[in-house]
Formats: C-alpha cells, structure tokens, sequence
C-alpha cells in the first residue's frame, strides 16, 4: 500500500470515550496555567503537580489523537511524548517528597531521577528523524493491525530498535520502581498528616495533599496495570480517562479551597458594621508585631488585649485575620502557638518540662485545649508527636 491508500483507510473515531479525554486534556492545560499564575515561586509543591498535570496532558493528548485516527493528520508526532512517561514516576515520588518533608527539591540533588527520561529521549533522536511513512507503519502495527504495512521503508537503526522495541518492560520497571519507593515513603512518614474525615467535604492543605497523592498514585498503577495486561497500545485510552477523573477531582478541591465562594463575593460581613480598615496592612502589622513580640504564647491574649497592644479596635483585627487568612481570632493564634510547642518539643532547652508544661508555656489554659488544638493542627497527640522527635542531648 502506498502511504495515501493507508491514511485513507484510518477511521476518525469519535465517541463518548474521545469526548471525556478531550474534557481531562483541555482541563489539564487549564489547570497548568492556572498554577503557573498562581502559585508563588516558593511552593515548590505546586509547581511539580503543575509539571505532572503538563506531561500527563501532553501524553493524553498523544493518546487521544491515536484513539481518535487524528494522528494520521500529525503522524510525525507519533511516540513522541514516549520520554515524557518516564517524567510521571519521578515527578510524582518528588511531588510526595515535597509535600511530606517541606523541604526544598534541587536538581543538584535530584538529578538522577530523570536520567532515564533523558537517555531515552537521546536514544529516540534516530527514531524522530525517520520518515512519516515509517510512523504511519508504527502508528497502523498498534492500533490498526489489520491494515497492511508501506513497504520499502527504511526503519532505525539496530541500537535504537532494540531499545525500544523493550519500551514497554522499561516503563514497567520505572513504574513498578516509583510505585513501590511512594508506598514505602508515604507509609513511612504517614503520621505527618490527619486522618481524613469521612464524607467530609471540608478541604485544607492536609486533604488536598492526601488526595492529589492517592489520585495521581492511581494514575501510575492505572498505567502499570494497562501496559502489563495489553500487548499493544490499544488499551491507552483507559489510562486517559482516569487521568480526566483524577483531574476532575483536583480542580474540584482547588475550587472548594478557592475564596471565590465565600460570602464576602455576595456581601462582606463587615460591611454593616461601618468598619472601612485596611485589612491586609492590619494583618501584616499583627505578623509584624508577632514576629518581634511573642505574645501569643501569653495566656492573656485576647482579642481585646490585641487591640490595646496594637492600637488597633478588636474588631478591626478579627476582620483583617478573617479576611486576609480565613481563620478566626483563636485558631489564628493556636496556630502560632503549636508551632512554638512543636519546636519546644524538639529541644533540649524544654526537655525540664513534661507535655502538659509545654502547653502551659505556650499559652494553654487546660491539657484539653492544648491537645485538641494540636491535633488539629498536626495530626498527632504531643506526645506521640514527642516520642517522634526526641530532643537532642
């Protein structure tokens, strides 16, 4: 057949499938840019689920091209985003990396994580270089078998075809590889976060967190699984819906977590009280005046004793913290406080004071309060969080 006789004969498929891919491509593009606007250059966390969410949106758009027949339109694409997927694995064991520890990624460090992706891409330059007539071959053997190859084409050479003639088992060892190295770290470090609430639809950065990881994990396994079980490419568009599901549900939580439905879009709170403050110089002069002067480690810190501190009406201060961060007065100033009682907690200056002194010295009035509030902050008790970092001596 000549290459016009093959292209003629490839469907244009479109069907309920297509259209959900399409849906998760699109969104996933959608929530790429989102976050490069968004997120601050110092949530390294977000950026990675930004690079995941790109590389995953550029494969199911690979992918969705070929389930459709809209590849023989771009043909010299085909296979191209193959080094792409060995970027899932260490892209999402350093997004839990991230999350989990807060400590910062460098590629200095990191480096080797994507030396597969890069040897790959270096061996595959043969292979992008060949003829569209060749592509078209590739394309037709793992989708349309039943059309007949373009003879006399020149194919790539030994190296290169031995190589990726063995891509499938290579994505499996990187996969299976990732998939078992994010099940030992998250299992390992699994008291770092809360346990989620059942049918809770209340999103933090905790459930947030638990959830893109438990979404994306099944995105790896999904991919695992689909290219243990089929011999060719024909089952790749499964991989795609979950990815459009899994994207579904994280912009879902970035839309719950969004102040865009709060009530201050239809009516802000304050605005029959008369109050006209500047809400966010007022909350920066409170983390000013924190930074300097711990006082919220005192057990007298009220929102009236705020006030005459700063010079500021009680109010004022509530508004700005409410609008400016979300949180009330109190759980504002708990959250300072449990950071303090987790650094005493580690220290070896604190090591005369038992649990419940630490709580005293940090502001609690009772033992109940103090655990409640940090729990609710850490996900642990004081003192399994205590048995967990022993200070130094």
């Amino acid at each position: 057949m000549t290459f016009q006789e093959v292209f003629d004969l490839i469907p244009i498929r479109h069907d309920w499938n297509s259209m959900f891919m399409l849906i998760g491509i699109v969104q996933g593009f959608f929530l790429c840019m989102v976050i490069a606007i968004k997120s601050s250059a110092d949530n390294q966390s977000m950026r990675i689920l930004g690079w995941f969410i790109l590389a995953t949106s550029l494969i199911s758009l690979d992918v969705y091209a070929c389930y459709t027949g809209l590849m023989k339109y771009v043909v010299f694409l085909n296979d191209s985003t193959e080094p792409l997927v060995l970027l899932l694995g260490p892209l999402l064991y350093l997004l839990i990396y991230s999350l989990i520890k807060k400590e910062k990624i460098t590629l200095k460090k990191s480096w080797f994580h994507f030396v597969p992706a890069v040897l790959y891409l270096l061996i595959s330059i043969d292979y992008f270089l060949l003829s569209n007539a060749f592509k078209m071959n590739a394309y037709t053997n793992a989708f349309y078998p039943e059309i007949s190859d373009i003879p006399d084409v020149k194919i790539a050479n030994w190296f290169t075809y031995t190589v990726r003639d063995q891509w499938r088992w290579i994505l499996l060892s990187s996969l299976c590889f990732y998939l078992i190295l994010c099940i030992v770290f998250t299992f390992q470090n699994k008291g770092r976060f809360p346990s989620l609430k059942p049918f809770s639809l209340e999103v933090n950065k905790y459930t947030f967190t638990k959830i893109s990881i438990l979404g994306l994990f099944i995105i790896l396994l999904t991919i695992f699984l689909v290219y243990l079980l089929n011999e060719d490419d024909g089952g790749d568009h499964i991989i795609i819906l979950f990815f459009t599901l899994i994207i579904l549900i994280i912009s879902f939580l970035m839309l719950a977590e969004s102040k865009f439905f709060d009530k201050s879009w239809v009516a802000d709170k304050y605005d029959t009280s008369g109050l006209k403050s500047d809400h966010k110089n007022i909350y920066n002069k409170i983390i000013a005046f924190f930074e300097k002067d711990p006082f919220y480690l005192e057990s007298t810190c009220t929102l009236k004793t705020m006030g005459k501190k700063l010079d500021i009406p009680p109010n004022y201060i509530s508004q700005a913290i409410n609008t400016e961060n979300g949180q009330n007065f109190n759980d504002f100033i708990n959250e300072f406080r449990i950071k303090e009682a987790c650094k005493r907690l580690q220290s070896k200056d604190f090591k005369h004071l038992n649990v419940e002194g630490i709580g005293h010295s940090t502001g609690f009035n009772s033992k109940s309060a103090f655990y409640a509030a940090f729990k609710k902050y850490t996900g642990l008790t004081p003192k399994a969080f205590a048995d967990q970092n022993v200070p130094g001596t």
